[in-house]
């Protein structure tokens, strides 16, 4: 079962969901970007676009991270 977590853009609206591989889905449930080991997430050109819920556990980002590099 794959977990999803709360993601909000900059100024705190929600935005989508991370799930437990680090993707990024907006509400449509497009698959549009990933988080990284920073907890913020980055659209595929590297565009940061929003961050974890604060006070949101992340899944570990190792390999995304390498991934958007």
């Amino acid at each position: 079962m794959t977990t999803r977590r709360t993601v909000t853009d900059f100024a705190g609206i929600h935005i989508g969901t991370v799930d437990d591989e680090g993707r990024f889905f907006d509400y449509a449930g497009v698959h549009a970007g990933a988080l990284g080991a920073d907890l913020v997430v980055r659209d595929f050109e590297g565009i940061r676009i929003g961050r974890v819920a604060p006070g949101v556990r992340a899944a570990s980002t190792a390999t995304v991270s390498a991934r958007l590099r």
